[in-house]
């Protein structure tokens, strides 16, 4: 199997994943390594939806983490890339990098869905763009949800604490 491109740009951000290093205009820009391996396997597989679970397991191979590992690399890399400029969350589902990235030197990036923003992840979430949808998944969801009894909170049906 050939091994992937290795360096990516987006805006003015440059990865070069052989030194495990980003660039912001040519500076390095200071990453723990958890946080830019988050970074590149959105970057890698741009445009698509990353389900949470699959990158607690790229990212944390070998390691039992929380949900919340994850969702703190996420928050660091949107405030070193912009709130909300490269990475969105698709609720319920993962995470999704759509800028569009270069390969330099000729190397082919992931193809990058037309869809972007808010209509991106309401069609990754399977939810049509309307405005009417947040009225929607809200009830949705608290059709999923049920009081047990003698509970101070509320419980998935399948038993899982919120």
């Amino acid at each position: 199997m050939e091994p992937g491109p290795q360096t990516y740009e987006f805006g003015d951000f440059h990865i070069d994943a052989n030194q495990r290093l980003l660039l912001r205009n040519g500076e390095p820009v200071a990453l723990t390594p958890k946080v830019f391996d988050t970074l590149l396997h959105l970057v890698q597989h741009q445009g698509e939806v990353a389900a949470k679970d699959e990158l607690i397991r790229d990212v944390w191979p070998d390691t039992v983490v929380e949900e919340n590992n994850l969702n703190q690399n996420i928050s660091t890399l949107r405030r070193i890339l912009g709130e909300n400029r490269y990475i969105l969350t698709v609720p319920g589902k993962g995470h999704r990098f759509v800028a569009h990235v270069r390969v330099p030197g000729g190397g082919r990036a992931a193809p990058l869905d037309q869809n972007s923003g808010r209509a991106a992840v309401q069609a990754a979430a399977g939810r049509a763009p309307r405005r009417d949808s947040r009225v929607r998944y809200s009830r949705d969801l608290n059709n999923k949800i049920q009081q047990q009894p003698g509970d101070q909170g509320a419980s998935l049906i399948a038993g899982a604490p919120i």
